[in-house]
């Protein structure tokens, strides 16, 4: 090969690579401005949107005090378990320390089932029937009735739960914790709870507080016309004294001097005039 075409071969390869060159650049250049046109697409969309950020956050507190709530309910109810557990380990320890040997089957007291074998003999005997002979069958009945209790928990258990979905459906904005430490629904739900639902109860107690709320109101306003009577009644006294108005009865012959129309303007003064005329002559 000669220099003209090793030149000529040169020459071809460096307009190649400048093209692929400018090829890579142009398709990265467009890719960026894509890009860029999705981000301001983006950004604009979130600035015409400005309520979006407000409702999700709203709906983020929400979740966060129903969240709270649940939180507290379980800490509650784990807490109460944890000192119930307590409790009956302790008695179980001071029945074990305190007796040490069943004397009805003269085998150490270890743990909670030695216990409960050992109260149910002694329950067996102060009954006065034989602890060895006898406790198979009170074991039956006594699981008899742990099962009967069970059940009756369970229902009790899902009629309340049923009770307090209704009573959040009819009355969704009443605080069932602060309703729970109202004494006065506290006394007036007694003896009701567990056999009428929780929402009846809450609307007999409403309707009592309204006629109770109602009696006072109108007690307060008949206290009030009888003071204002009262002042009333005392100014005119005075005035009469005084001779500054006139009295508060007619005489007879005051009526008997009116016509038809001035006994029709004046008839309450008139009624209350004759009934007094009337009282002095007996």
């Amino acid at each position: 090969m000669n220099d003209y075409e090793e030149n000529q071969n040169s020459q071809t390869e460096e307009t190649t690579e400048e093209t692929t060159e400018n090829t890579e650049v142009g398709g990265n250049s467009e890719e960026a401005e894509h890009q860029a046109e999705q981000s301001e697409n983006t950004q604009q969309n979130e600035v015409a949107s400005p309520e979006k950020p407000e409702e999700t956050e709203q709906q983020a507190e929400q979740t966060t005090t129903n969240a709270t709530a649940h939180e507290t309910e379980q800490s509650k109810f784990i807490r109460n378990a944890e000192i119930e557990k307590a409790r009956q380990e302790a008695r179980v320890q001071a029945i074990v320390d305190a007796v040490g040997t069943n004397p009805f089957t003269d085998k150490p007291i270890k743990n909670a089932a030695d216990v409960e074998e050992y109260l149910l003999m002694r329950k067996i005997e102060q009954e006065g029937k034989d602890p060895i002979r006898d406790y198979p069958e009170y074991v039956k009945q006594q699981k008899a009735k742990e099962v009967s209790d069970a059940e009756k928990a369970r229902i009790d258990r899902e009629t309340a739960i049923k009770s307090i979905n209704e009573f959040r459906s009819e009355f969704p904005s009443v605080d069932l914790q602060k309703l729970a430490k109202d004494t006065d629904f506290d006394d007036f739900a007694k003896g009701a709870l567990g056999t009428e639902s929780l929402a009846s109860i809450y609307k007999r107690y409403i309707a009592f507080k309204e006629r109770i709320e109602s009696n006072a109101t109108k007690q307060a306003q008949q206290r009030a016309v009888a003071e204002k009577a009262k002042q009333n009644a005392s100014v005119g006294s005075l005035s009469n004294e005084n001779g500054s108005q006139e009295s508060e009865y007619f005489t007879l012959e005051q009526i008997k001097a009116m016509s038809p129309e001035e006994v029709h303007a004046k008839w309450e003064k008139v009624q209350r005039s004759m009934k007094r005329i009337n009282q002095n002559l007996k």
